[in-house]
């Protein structure tokens, strides 16, 4: 049973639709724009026991269109509480996996002394994430994409721009075994 589909037509340029169990079927968001959530009733329908339905949206359900799925699974769609952080956040984590869906309100509070609105956000797992993406939900904003590879600093997924290094947005240090760091970009206050 998935619990995070990311999905995009192959044989035409329409955007990559990513769905999940924690927010739901009828939200979703396209991860080439910076565009918020979207209500998108007919993509997925339902994360099923062996695999996905969808619905009849051109975007994932187009006669003679083809398309490519990728799923994970989280928890089976039931989340947690999780107060690791400096922000409350909600988790829902497969931790035999390393994968973890994570939902939070930003505050743009300096919790850690740094600027820019620093703070820690726990991720529900028991070892530091190598990969990270955060996206603002509810208004436009950034794909920002951690890669531990890279070091300190972030790729843009809706951009064809090059790696820009330094703290911001995720923080002066990579993830530990409980939390990743979050900066204005990726803390603002009151968002999603």
């Amino acid at each position: 049973k998935p619990d995070f589909c990311w999905i995009k037509k192959t044989n035409s340029s329409q955007s990559h639709v990513l769905m999940d169990s924690s927010r739901g079927t009828s939200e979703a968001i396209e991860s080439n724009t910076t565009s918020t959530d979207t209500n998108f009733t007919q993509g997925v329908t339902a994360f099923g026991t062996d695999g996905f339905s969808v619905g009849s949206h051109t975007q994932v359900n187009n006669n003679s269109d083809t398309y490519v799925g990728w799923c994970w699974r989280a928890n089976g769609g039931t989340t947690a509480s999780n107060s690791d952080g400096d922000i409350t956040s909600t988790v829902q984590a497969n931790t035999n996996a390393g994968f973890s869906i994570v939902t939070y309100t930003g505050d743009n509070t300096d919790h850690r002394g740094v600027g820019y609105g620093s703070a820690n956000i726990g991720h529900g797992l028991d070892s530091a994430p190598e990969f990270i993406i955060t996206k603002r939900r509810d208004g436009t904003g950034g794909w920002y994409t951690l890669h531990a590879s890279a070091g300190i600093g972030y790729l843009s997924l809706e951009s064809s721009g090059t790696f820009q290094s330094g703290a911001v947005p995720f923080g002066p240090a990579l993830p530990t075994t409980t939390t990743f760091g979050g900066y204005s970009a990726n803390n603002n206050s009151s968002h999603t």
